[in-house]
């Protein structure tokens, strides 16, 4: 996966630092390449509002951190490699 270790790997923090963006790269080309690839979208609390964060994951495995000091992300939806939302929070699919 050396694609999602230089996308998502260590760079300056700016606020030009979008994980939507990298995930949404990434997703696109494990998409192609037959992956079972997902985008998901998820939330957490966080101290003065509510958090979001976009990873990919393939199988059972985040190709990004989902998680940090601050903790986990809840995932409210994920799309599969068609682009069609494959789990909603709740949902099962």
């Amino acid at each position: 996966m050396r694609l999602a270790s230089w996308i998502y790997g260590s760079r300056p923090v700016t606020g030009a630092d979008n994980c939507l963006e990298r995930s949404l790269v990434l997703y696109r080309y494990l998409s192609q390449a037959n992956s079972d690839a997902r985008l998901v979208l998820g939330f957490r609390s966080g101290k003065h509002a509510v958090e979001g964060h976009a990873w990919v994951a393939v199988g059972d495995r985040s190709m990004a951190a989902d998680t940090d000091e601050r903790g986990a992300f809840a995932p409210l939806v994920s799309f599969g490699r068609d682009g069609r939302i494959v789990e909603r929070a709740g949902h099962g699919g």
